[in-house]
C-alpha cells in the first residue's frame, strides 16, 4: 500500500501541484521537428506522423544502443542475431535486409552504406547514444524528399552540442555478461559563438553461453556455445559550429564475435567474427541570402569496411571482406518569396567511388569472389506548402533520381492538411518511395550464394489517413489508418543450396496506429501507443503473412518522480505479437511481453557531490523467455536451421557520471 500511495502522491491525485522537474519536458510538446519537410515546423502542422524520442527519455528509460530507442516507437520493431540488429516497421521486416528500407541520417547525413545500404543500430552505430539530443521518426515514404532507402521512414539522430555540457563529463558503465563501458565528453559555448563537442568512449562485453536446440547433435557440442558472444566498439565524434558553418565526424571501430553458426560454419569452435569500421565527416552552411530565401549546403565523405573470418568443416578460414568509400554533395534553397507559399528545392550528387567485394577460403587459397565497382547517383527535389486558406494546408512534393546502375525513377508525395482548430489536424497523405538494389545484392558471391545484377528497385506506395489533436502543452493524441503496396520486392531466396537475392515478391498491408503522451505538472510524463496491421505477401515461397510480421504492438513508457523528486524511476512495457518463421523452419513464434526498470538520480550525494548522476538498470524484468525470427542464413554446418533466436534474459545495467 505505501508504494501505491507514493505513485499516487507522486502523479499528483489529491497533492498539491509542484512546478515541473525540468522545464523542456513541457516545451516538448511545441518542439519543431526539422526532417518531415527539411525545414522546421510544428509536428502537428507536418505532412506525416512524426514521433520524437528525447535525450530525457534515453536517461530515464535506460536505452544503450540506438535500436533500443527505435524499438520502443509506434510501428518499430527490433530483433538480434548475436551480431547485429534489424528493424522492422509497419509489420515487415524481410530476411537478408540490413535495415535498407528506413533512412538513417545523424543531423541530415545520410548513414546508409552504399555497399548494403546498411543503417547501423547496434554497437555498430556510429554515435554513443549518450550523444542524442533526440531521435525524430516521420513514418511512411520519404523519397519525394530523400531519395533512396526512405522507404517506411526516417530516422533522423540528432547530436548535441557544447551548450548541454559547457565542461567535461565522465562516464563508467558496467553491467551483465561482462559489460562495461567508458566514456569521456568536453563540449562548451565559446563568448564569440563558437561551439564545441568532442566525444571518445569504448565499450566492451563477454556475451552470454548459449544453447540452440536445432543444433543438438554430438558434432555440434549438442548445441552449446561457450565464450563466443564478445563485442568490442570504440567511438570518436566531434563537431564544432560557428556563424552557420559545422563541421562534424563521427568513428566507430566495432568487432562482434558470433556465436550462431551462420552462413554453414562450424558450431561453437570460437574464431568466428564481424569487424565494422565506420567514419564519417560533413561540413555544412546554413544561412540566409536574403529575408525570403535560406541556403543549405554541405558536402561530405564516408567509409564503411568490413571484414568477417568464418570457420567451416573441415577446419577452414573463410575471409569476407567489403570496402566502401563515398563523397557526396547537396545544395538546398527555403524560400518564403511567394505569398502563402514555402517552396524547398534543391539537388544532391553522390559518387560511390570504391565498392570492393572479396571472398576467399585462406589455406587452401580458393577465391569465390572478388569484384572492385564503382557508381553514382544523383536527384532533384521540389516541395510547395501552399496556404490554401487560413485552415487547409496543401503539401506537394516531387523528385526525381538517377542511378547508372538501373536509370532513374521519379517519386511524389502529396498531404491535405485541415486544421478546423489550432488543436486539431486531419491529415490525407500519399506518396511513393524506393529503395535501389545495393552492390552485396548485385554483386557478392561466395561458396554458398551468386550474384544478380539484373535486379531492378523495390518500390512502396502508401495511402493514410492521420488525426492529430493537442488541447494544452501537456496532452497529444494521435491516430493512423493506411495502406501500402510493394511491388519488386527484393528477397533473399535458396535456389539450389545457393542464396540469391531476386525481384520476386510483392506485398500489401492495412493497418492503424495510435499513441498519446501526457504530462502531469508534477514532472510525471506518458508515452503510450498500439499498432495494428496486416500484411499479405505474394511470392515464390511465401503466400500469405510474411515472417516476422506481428500483427500487434503495444507500447507504454512512464517516467515518474520518487521522494520529493530526488529520484526517477522509468518503466517500459513492450508487447510484440507473435510472428511466422521462415517456411519450413518450424512453428510460428509467441507473442510476448517485456518489461523494463530504471532508477535514476543526481541528487544522491545532494549538497556535497551534486554534480554526480547514478542510474540502475533491470531489462526484461521477468526473465521472460522470448525469440527473433532466424534469416536464411542461420544454418551450420550439418544443414540444421534456427527457427528462432533467443534474445537476451533478465540483465542489469549501472551509470555513473559526473561532470565537472
Amino acid at each position: 500500500m505505501a508504494i501505491l500511495w507514493t505513485i499516487a502522491n507522486t502523479i499528483g491525485f489529491g497533492a498539491e501541484l509542484d512546478e515541473l522537474i525540468d522545464l523542456p519536458l513541457e516545451q516538448l510538446m511545441n518542439i519543431e521537428v526539422y526532417s518531415a519537410s527539411k525545414f522546421p515546423q510544428k509536428k502537428i502542422d507536418a505532412p506525416a506522423l512524426v514521433s520524437i524520442v528525447t535525450a530525457q527519455d534515453i536517461q530515464d528509460y535506460g536505452y544503450r544502443t540506438l535500436g533500443e530507442i527505435l524499438n520502443s516507437i509506434r510501428g518499430l520493431y527490433t530483433h538480434y542475431d548475436y551480431n547485429y540488429s534489424y528493424l522492422g516497421a509497419r509489420g515487415f521486416s524481410p530476411s537478408g535486409d540490413y535495415n535498407s528500407k528506413i533512412l538513417l541520417l545523424i543531423d541530415g547525413y545520410r548513414t546508409n552504406d552504399p555497399a548494403a545500404d546498411q543503417a547501423s543500430l547496434g554497437t555498430d552505430f556510429l554515435l554513443d547514444v549518450d550523444l542524442i539530443d533526440r531521435v525524430e521518426y516521420v513514418s511512411g515514404p520519404g523519397s519525394a524528399l530523400y531519395g533512396n532507402n526512405a522507404f517506411f521512414g526516417v530516422v533522423n539522430v540528432i547530436t548535441k552540442d557544447g551548450t548541454h555540457y559547457q565542461g567535461g563529463e565522465l562516464s563508467g558503465q558496467y553491467g551483465s555478461f561482462g559489460y562495461n563501458k567508458e566514456r569521456g565528453t568536453y563540449g562548451k559555448q565559446f563568448d564569440n559563438g563558437a561551439n564545441l563537442l568532442l566525444s571518445g568512449s569504448r565499450q566492451s562485453a563477454d556475451g552470454q553461453n548459449l544453447v540452440f536446440p536445432e543444433f543438438n547433435a554430438p558434432d555440434s557440442n549438442s548445441g552449446r556455445v561457450a565464450h563466443a558472444d564478445g563485442d568490442r566498439a570504440d567511438r570518436l565524434f566531434g563537431k564544432l559550429s560557428y556563424r552557420g558553418f559545422k563541421f562534424e565526424g563521427g568513428f566507430v571501430n566495432r568487432k562482434k564475435e558470433i556465436p550462431t553458426a551462420s552462413f554453414g560454419q562450424l558450431l561453437g569452435v570460437g574464431g568466428s567474427f564481424t569487424l565494422d569500421q565506420q567514419y564519417f565527416i560533413d561540413l555544412s552552411y546554413n544561412g540566409s541570402l536574403s529575408e525570403s530565401l535560406d541556403l543549405y549546403a554541405h558536402a561530405y565523405s564516408g567509409s564503411h569496411d568490413y571484414d568477417g573470418d568464418y570457420i567451416y568443416s573441415p577446419p577452414t578460414l573463410n575471409k569476407d571482406r567489403g570496402r566502401a568509400n563515398w563523397a557526396g554533395t547537396e545544395l538546398k534553397f527555403v524560400s518564403t518569396y511567394f505569398d502563402r507559399h514555402k517552396l524547398v528545392f534543391g539537388g544532391e550528387y553522390q559518387n560511390n567511388f570504391n565498392l570492393e567485394a572479396a571472398n576467399f577460403d585462406v589455406n587452401p587459397y580458393l577465391a569465390y569472389t572478388e569484384s572492385d565497382v564503382h557508381n553514382y547517383r544523383y536527384g532533384f527535389y521540389a516541395q510547395d506548402d501552399v496556404n490554401i486558406f487560413h485552415d487547409l494546408t496543401l503539401d506537394a512534393g516531387l523528385r526525381y533520381d538517377y542511378y547508372s546502375t538501373f536509370g532513374d525513377t521519379v517519386n511524389p508525395r502529396v498531404a491535405l492538411i485541415y486544421k478546423p482548430w489550432d488543436s486539431t489536424a486531419f491529415k490525407l497523405l500519399y506518396g511513393t518511395a524506393f529503395r535501389a538494389p545495393n552492390a552485396y545484392e548485385l554483386y557478392y558471391a561466395s561458396g554458398g550464394s551468386r550474384s544478380n545484377p539484373d535486379l531492378q528497385p523495390e518500390k512502396i506506395a502508401t495511402y493514410e489517413v492521420v488525426i492529430e489533436y493537442q488541447p494544452s502543452n501537456r496532452l497529444r493524441m494521435a491516430a493512423s489508418g493506411f495502406r501500402y503496396e510493394i511491388t519488386d520486392l527484393i528477397n533473399l531466396t535458396t535456389d539450389n543450396d545457393q542464396l540469391i537475392f531476386r525481384n520476386q515478391d510483392k506485398a500489401n498491408a492495412w493497418g492503424t496506429e495510435a499513441e498519446i503522451e501526457y504530462f502531469w505538472e508534477n514532472g510525471t510524463r506518458l508515452r503510450g501507443s498500439y499498432t495494428w496491421v496486416d500484411v499479405k505477401q505474394q511470392g515464390v515461397l511465401i503466400d500469405g503473412t510474411p515472417p516476422n510480421s506481428p500483427g500487434n504492438l503495444v507500447k507504454l513508457n512512464l517516467s515518474l518522480p520518487l521522494w520529493d523528486k530526488a529520484f526517477r524511476l522509468g518503466t517500459q512495457f513492450l508487447y510484440t505479437g507473435g510472428r511466422k518463421t521462415l517456411p519450413g523452419r518450424g512453428k510460428s513464434l509467441e507473442a510476448y511481453p517485456v518489461i523494463d526498470l530504471t532508477l535514476r538520480t543526481d541528487q544522491l550525494f545532494k549538497g556535497q557531490l551534486k554534480d554526480f548522476e547514478v542510474s540502475a538498470s533491470v531489462y526484461n524484468l521477468f526473465d521472460q523467455t522470448y525469440f527473433g525470427v532466424a534469416g536464411e542464413e542461420h544454418c551450420d554446418n550439418l544443414g540444421a536451421c534456427l527457427n528462432g533466436i533467443p534474445q537476451l534474459g533478465r540483465n542489469f545495467r549501472a551509470m555513473l557520471n559526473y561532470r565537472f
